[in-house]
């Protein structure tokens, strides 16, 4: 199907003239909308963090360049029970569907889930991510420990032969015979089992795929990733390109380096915050013949690590694109000069980063500037060194450059930066010697995007107005806690030649910026954070604020001035908000939340923590007027009762209803809003004077209360619900 039709057939639109005209139009709308996304961007945006490949990500490109439909909850729960009744929708869907991220919602079970992808003979992307994981029931109030059958998957991999990427990230309870049912799926290109429990080698039988191309089993430490696995089922898996075992536990060690280094064909290889690994290990993993396609490597955090593992990997692997050795206080700077003057780096290595190895000193610069291909460099918290005058001297293809949190480089060094014609972000985050000669530096600076100088306290407004509006494409500007940042800088950005570029901008905790109709002045800006300043808004409600169409995400936390009449103007100034936090708007009521639901039809994300005067009429509001929605925090307030968990759950996606559901439950009080958490449920008291639950202290625990203590209001509502 093409990425921008879908094609019905007669019968198809016969059925839907019988919906009503609303319901037709919101379908129609909804999948012709889906369809005409880009399938790679869109179904890989469910798969957790994006890889960055260094320059593998060419083999995937082909894979994905088909046309279809994306199949998330959203559409899931809006197209399911039309297709219920409608065969030739039903097919139509069915054909089209090339991507499948239902995570949990109010529909089906999860087995159910399986089967219903069963259906999707053209399925490419399957994204399972916690679905099958202890979870929290809103309607009992106890956590369901939640276990998928092998014959169930069996059924997927008989039926979805077509599937290329599978995510099962964060699923506690895998099948066994798992790795032998995927090995039959013969087009399988990706597995991520990241963050799962794997006690026993569920995945044995994998190592006959002649397909599976990348493994992610990064954050598995917690419950430790099956030695045998590790051992014997990996090594074998002779055409791995990619290989996540970061955070892998006791099982990634020298041993298990030794014997994958058979895999000839590992492009990016993984091994961050593995603590087991050796010098040995590196050594005998790079071995005499070398890594000839190795391109990204990291070893962040592994703190037994020292100059002979650099010196490893400089000598046995020639295509080298990104290394990472951050974290590694034995690594000095008489590796990293040998790295950068070997002839082949200073080729190929385009990315290097280094953040706090507090074992360099100023002498490791002279080495970097040797590297021709080097374009971005995080030096982040290197606290002990004062000269990065080297740094100027860089090739001209530097285009990022952190060097965040290093408090003692000297301001000579960092006037010396601005003579990088090519340089696109900088972070001078809490380096102490910025000042106005610094800023001044890179006045005009043609090429200069994002500029990040959070925590600069030697910065006064006046410095700020002279140097930063005369960037002409700044297009991203964090000043977070900068003394110097007030009303009159926000005014001189409007004014400066740098208002048509700004995209994004950070003002957290710059208590004397309270002009927000200059903020919203900036025609582009897309991106807002002025959390914690002193935003307010005029008395007189006829000047309206600028219309702010291009703004999507907006964080006012902590600005306790604001009330409900100011939360509705802006609202009405930025009708295309998709993320909204309110936190701490100490003001607001149900009024407002009222006007928001009203003016913010696109909203996706909304944070409502600490808002004490909302109650669960606001709730009701959300629920039932927030189509879209799809997260929402709430805790620590005063909501208690009055809502209905099926209609919510019915409504919106799960995670906001089990959010809900979790608060509404523990009386307004919840520790966190992961899942994980679910297991280990505390709420707050439930009596006070005035009759009225708020956060409190955490329940004792049952034994506690065994002795004598009351119960609490989470036990009493659970055995309500069981009765009914």
């Amino acid at each position: 199907m093409p990425a921008t039709r879908l094609e019905l057939s007669a019968e198809a639109q016969d059925m839907l003239d019988l919906l009503p005209n609303d319901v037709q139009l919101l379908v129609l709308q909804h999948v012709a909308e889906l369809s005409r996304r880009e399938p790679n961007k869109v179904a890989r945006s469910h798969m957790g963090r994006q890889r960055e490949g260094g320059g593998t990500e060419d083999e995937l490109d082909e894979q994905n360049r088909h046309g279809g439909l994306v199949l998330d909850s959203h559409s899931l729960r809006l197209l399911y029970p039309l297709t219920l009744t409608c065969r030739a929708l039903r097919r139509a869907v069915v054909d089209s569907v090339i991507a499948f991220a239902p995570r949990d919602h109010g529909y089906l079970m999860r087995e159910d889930l399986i089967r219903t992808a069963s259906q999707f003979q053209n399925l490419k992307v399957l994204d399972l991510s916690v679905m099958f994981s202890s979870t929290f029931s809103a309607s009992t109030g106890v956590a369901l420990k939640l276990s998928l059958s092998a014959a169930v998957f069996k059924l997927l991999a008989d039926k979805c032969r077509k599937l290329e990427i599978i995510s099962l990230s964060g699923c506690t309870s895998l099948p066994g015979q798992l790795g032998s049912i995927l090995a039959g799926l013969p087009k399988l290109y990706e597995l991520d089992v990241s963050t799962c429990f794997m006690r026993t080698n569920v995945l044995a039988g994998l190592e006959r795929s002649l397909s599976l191309r990348s493994l992610d089993c990064r954050d598995c430490e917690r419950a430790g990733l099956n030695r045998d696995f590790c051992l014997d089922t990996i090594p074998q898996i002779s055409q791995l390109a990619k290989l996540f075992v970061g955070h892998g536990g006791k099982a990634i060690d020298d041993e298990f380096l030794r014997r994958i280094r058979g895999l000839k064909q590992l492009c990016v290889l993984d091994l961050e915050g593995c603590r087991g690994i050796t010098d040995q290990g590196i050594a005998s993993f790079a071995g005499e013949d070398g890594l000839p396609h190795l391109q990204v490597l990291t070893l962040s955090n592994c703190p037994q690590l020292t100059n002979k593992s650099i010196a490893s990997c400089a000598s046995s692997m020639p295509k080298l694109v990104k290394l990472e050795v951050s974290f590694n206080p034995r690594v000095e700077s008489a590796a990293i000069v040998e790295l950068c003057t070997l002839s082949q780096m200073r080729r190929t290595l385009r990315t290097l980063s280094l953040v706090n190895c507090s074992g360099l000193n100023s002498d490791f610069a002279g080495g970097i500037r040797q590297l021709d291909a080097i374009q971005r460099l995080n030096l982040s918290a290197l606290t002990t060194i004062s000269a990065l005058l080297p740094l100027s001297e860089c090739a001209e293809s530097l285009e990022e450059l952190d060097i965040s949190y290093c408090v003692s480089v000297d301001r000579a060094s960092l006037i010396a930066l601005a003579r990088h014609p090519n340089l696109r972000a900088l972070s001078l985050a809490h380096c102490s010697n910025v000042d106005e000669s610094v800023l001044a530096s890179f006045r005009e600076h043609r090429t200069l995007e994002d500029l990040d100088i959070s925590g600069c306290d030697r910065l006064s407004s006046m410095d700020l107005c002279r140097s930063l509006p005369t960037i002409p494409n700044l297009a991203s500007l964090h000043a977070d806690f900068v003394p110097g940042a007030n009303d009159a800088f926000i005014r001189a950005m409007v004014r400066g030649s740098c208002r048509n570029a700004l995209t994004c901008v950070s003002l957290k905790g710059c208590m004397e910026v309270s002009d927000l109709h200059a903020l919203l002045s900036l025609p582009n800006v897309k991106s807002l954070d002025v959390t914690r300043c002193s935003i307010q808004l005029s008395a007189d409600e006829t000047i309206a604020l600028p219309a702010a169409h291009g703004l999507t995400n907006l964080n006012l936390t902590g600005n306790s001035l604001l009330h409900d009449t100011d939360l509705a103007r802006i609202a009405r100034a930025c009708p295309n908000l998709v993320k909204l936090d309110c936190s701490s708007l100490s003001w607001i009521t149900d009024a407002g939340i009222e006007a928001l639901v009203a003016c913010l039809p696109k909203l996706k994300y909304l944070k409502l923590s600490h808002c004490a005067l909302i109650t669960h009429h606001a709730v009701q509001t959300i629920a039932s007027g927030l189509s879209n929605l799809q997260s929402i925090e709430i805790h620590y307030n005063r909501v208690v009762g009055g809502v209905r968990m099926r209609e919510f759950c019915a409504l919106h996606d799960a995670d906001a209803s089990k959010v809900l559901a979790f608060y509404i439950t523990n009386g307004g009080n919840s520790e966190s809003l992961r899942a994980y958490h679910y297991e280990q449920v505390r709420c707050s008291r439930a009596s006070h004077s005035d009759g009225v639950p708020r956060p409190g202290p955490a329940l004792p625990s049952s034994h506690q209360r065994a002795q004598g203590d009351k119960p609490s209001l989470f036990g009493l509502l659970r055995k309500k619900l069981s009765k009914r």
